[in-house]
């Protein structure tokens, strides 16, 4: 009931349902360690009644959690239509703070239950039963279904971050391959393969797989392990996966019939491309002490392949903008400009990085509008530069970076040479207590005051990001 759009309110309001549901998810948090070692395959040294017992909660939380991302992460999230059960306060526009915002906790996952949504989702692509403790029958889930719920569960960047810390190429592998089945291959029901992937379903796998794929990037571009994570092996059956990728998205977006979100996401993967982490073997990916997920489940059936070389689709070779250091992980606070525009900010937002922060200024933002095609990282990488002092606003706010100052910066006018010193001091603090580098230092010129950065030097670089209306500029004029 909760995947049927008019029941969620009802739900939501007029019952017990999500307060009974977190019951069932919260007595596997209180297990969670027992139950990542039994979906993982680590459990050893149990009878088969605990066994049976541990399978049979697994499941259970499963159940409530699918449940829950409907109720809670359905509507009005990035890349989703606001819903008329979820609308947005009238005085911030931009923000789709829904009226059950105080349920938004509940959407948060463990590391247990990140495994067996990968799991499930192997199952169903297989159309496969799961045999044993914890098992259910290959007509139980609808790959359509696991995807809604994958990509609900992924409006909180938190619930990324556990797929990528447990390997999110696992759960990349298994969305790029339910695509293909829709891209290439949906056509061809004949051959057996993609009568189960429609374009909604396509479009959530897509979504989600665009939403992961901030968490992959090459040792090159990001420099902390928050983003540095592999986004898919280097090869699926001997064929390039970075080339397969792109003709997969590629003929994604020559299908008739895909929504705005579906075509954004696939764009974005398309312009990181460069940037991405492809690397390792499939085998990688497996769970030692477990035949499910196998080999297989993550692999490309070779029809699946042979539709892929034989498919003549016109490759989308595009570049994005590369991402500076800072968009990653570096929590920055949004400031919005107030109706006298005087330098100071008012209504402080917080996000983890600037690239949480592109979600209300990219796909679907009511406040910003985009002359030109969409590049997050352009769009992230022009809100860091705003906040390094490269400029004094930019997308219609002003940006300050939460560890120059934090809450102390919300009253404070736009000065350059007093943010600049406190990123010296923050920095060299840091420097010294890890003996690293700061991720800061590609976006932290040495401070001259505003005819200082007026005077620096004019040269692009090949790498800097686009303007929303269209122009390469270098960082000291990104985001004006």
């Amino acid at each position: 009931m909760a995947s049927v759009p008019g029941m969620r309110r009802a739900m939501r309001e007029e019952c017990t349902c999500v307060e009974e549901l977190v019951t069932i998810v919260e007595c596997g948090k209180r297990r969670r360690e027992e139950l990542t070692k039994w979906v993982t395959g680590n459990l050893g040294g149990r009878n088969e009644m605990e066994v049976t017992e541990l399978g049979n909660l697994s499941l259970q939380c499963m159940k409530a959690r699918m449940a829950l991302s409907y109720l809670i992460g359905a509507e009005g999230h990035f890349g989703q239509p606001p819903s008329k059960d979820a609308v947005s306060s009238p005085s911030d526009d931009l923000d789709f703070e829904t009226n059950y915002s105080n349920y938004q906790s509940a959407n948060s996952i463990c590391e247990h239950e990140a495994h067996s949504i990968i799991e499930l989702l192997s199952h169903c692509l297989a159309n496969r039963a799961k045999e044993g403790a914890g098992g259910f029958s290959a007509a139980t889930f609808t790959v359509k279904g696991v995807l809604f719920s994958i990509r609900c569960v992924m409006t909180d960047p938190k619930n990324r971050v556990v797929f990528a810390t447990i390997d999110g190429a696992r759960v990349n592998a298994l969305l790029l391959k339910a695509l293909g089945r829709y891209s290439l291959v949906a056509d061809r029901k004949e051959e057996g393969i993609g009568a189960i992937m429609d374009a909604e379903a396509a479009e959530h796998a897509v979504f989600s797989l665009y939403l992961m794929s901030n968490y992959g990037f090459q040792e090159s571009v990001c420099f902390t392990s928050f983003g540095k994570n592999k986004f898919l092996p280097e090869n699926f059956e001997g064929e390039n996966a970075s080339v397969l990728t792109s003709k997969i998205l590629s003929s994604y977006l020559d299908k008739d019939g895909n929504t705005p979100a579906g075509n954004h996401a696939a764009m974005q993967i398309l312009l990181r491309m460069k940037y991405l982490n492809f690397s390792g073997p499939i085998d990688e990916l497996l769970y030692p002490r477990k035949d499910y997920p196998s080999g297989n489940d993550f692999a490309f059936e070779q029809k699946l392949l042979s539709a892929a070389k034989s498919s003549y689709v016109v490759n989308k070779k595009v570049e994005g903008a590369k991402p500076k250091g800072d968009v990653f992980d570096r929590s920055i606070i949004r400031l919005r400009i107030p109706a006298d525009c005087s330098p100071k900010g008012v209504d402080p937002k917080t996000y983890s990085s600037p690239l949480i922060a592109v979600e209300e200024l990219s796909f679907g933002s009511k406040t910003v509008k985009h002359s030109q095609s969409i590049d997050d990282i352009a769009i992230a990488n022009n809100i860091a530069g705003c906040a390094e002092g490269f400029a004094k606003q930019a997308y219609g706010f002003y940006w300050r970076w939460e560890d120059w100052g934090g809450d102390d910066l919300v009253d404070q006018p736009f000065l350059p040479s007093s943010v600049g010193a406190k990123s010296s001091n923050a920095n060299q603090r840091k420097n010294n207590s890890n003996g690293k580098n700061d991720a800061s230092k590609a976006l932290s010129p040495p401070r001259r005051g505003l005819l200082g950065m007026l005077t620096q030097s004019n040269n692009v670089d090949e790498d800097e990001p686009f303007t929303i209306f269209g122009f390469k500029c270098g960082a000291p004029m990104c985001g004006r």
